[in-house]
């Protein structure tokens, strides 16, 4: 054993001897696998397990010999990455899980970790740090030490937000997911996600009563956080409704028009778009309107509730303003009757 730390370099030593004649020539070989030409080269190892070391002397006379034998090695080491990043909110971190039990440990700083002495210590704060470990392990040949550091880092936090719980009348709605700190998105009708409806931050889906949706956010470390939202449909549209009335009659005719919709659900009505059919348009309950024209004209009233329900009613109107037809100035001949 010339070194040995989480790799163990061994020098191989020639003993054969030939009575007869001078050893010329070394063919060394591990696991089958010739690797040098040298009387005594040094091997290097950088993994445990079990290695066959076979070498075969040939002697000036043409005489050949061949001996082995077995290298049975346990090298020091951790068995986690030295860089970890774990999720905000995290409880019981390992730092070496799968860790060989045959090694002696030693963490620190010793006060943020459980046991000091574990294979696989548990982090007590979850924090950014890097943490300083020293495995030892013995061989055959010797002690070996190998010294790590292990970099622990918090992933970036994710939130999730989503409109609030939504009572609509529309057979389809579109919901949108404001995702921070995560890459991928997937919506589901079910928690735990076995079926997925969308990858995408926003879906449409069609709406009969009652629907709930979850959306998970995952990030590049496999953190996640999972939020849903309810919509349910509303089976009552508004009804739209409205009286009208005449302000007078003149060479124009104005109409007051009130407006009598009712939304029979628990959102209250919040627009009005009214066409009168002569140009005219408003968006107050109770509008008025100026026709200087007789005819008909059809009356368009849309109303919303807050919940997104709309609906419309029409009505027609139908008048004759009063007139003359002559012109304004009539000129007549001497003598008519």
């Amino acid at each position: 054993n010339l070194s040995c730390s989480d790799t163990l370099q061994v020098a191989g030593v020639d003993l054969s001897t030939d009575s007869l004649s001078t050893i010329s020539s070394w063919s060394w070989s591990i696991n089958g696998q010739v690797v040098s030409y040298l009387e005594e080269p040094d091997f290097l190892f950088d993994s445990s397990g079990t290695y066959t070391i076979g070498l075969t002397v040939m002697s000036e006379n043409g005489c050949q010999a061949y001996y082995e034998d077995t290298l049975v090695l346990t090298l020091p080491s951790i068995a986690y990455p030295d860089s970890l990043v774990v999720c905000s909110g995290d409880s019981f971190i390992f730092l070496n899980p799968g860790a060989d039990t045959s090694h002696q440990y030693l963490w620190s700083p010793a006060n943020l970790v459980n046991d000091a002495q574990s294979p696989n210590p548990y982090v007590l704060q979850a924090i950014d740090q890097t943490f300083q470990v020293t495995v030892t392990s013995s061989t055959a040949f010797d002690t070996c030490q190998f010294f790590a550091n292990v970099e622990m880092n918090i992933a970036p936090t994710i939130t999730i937000d989503l409109p609030n719980d939504t009572l609509t009348c529309e057979d389809t709605i579109c919901l949108d997911a404001n995702v921070v700190g995560a890459n991928d998105i997937s919506w589901s009708l079910y928690p735990d996600f076995n079926a997925l409806l969308s990858t995408q931050s926003s879906i449409c889906v069609p709406v009969a009563t009652f629907l709930k949706l979850y959306v998970k956010a995952e990030n590049e470390w496999g953190c996640s956080l999972i939020d849903s939202v309810i919509v349910i449909k509303d089976q009552t549209n508004p009804i739209a409704s409205f009286s009208f009335q005449t302000l007078g009659c003149g060479s124009a005719q104005t109409f007051q028009f009130v407006d009598q919709s009712s939304s029979n659900t628990a959102s209250d009505l919040v627009m009005w778009f009214w066409d009168f059919g002569n140009g005219d348009t408003s968006n107050i309950p109770f509008p008025s309107t100026v026709y200087d024209s007789s005819g008909t004209y059809i009356i368009n009233l849309d109303v919303s509730a807050a919940n997104g329900c709309n609906l419309s009613y029409s009505d027609t109107i139908s008048f004759d303003l009063p007139r003359i037809f002559g012109a304004d100035t009539l000129y007549i001949c001497y003598g008519d009757s």
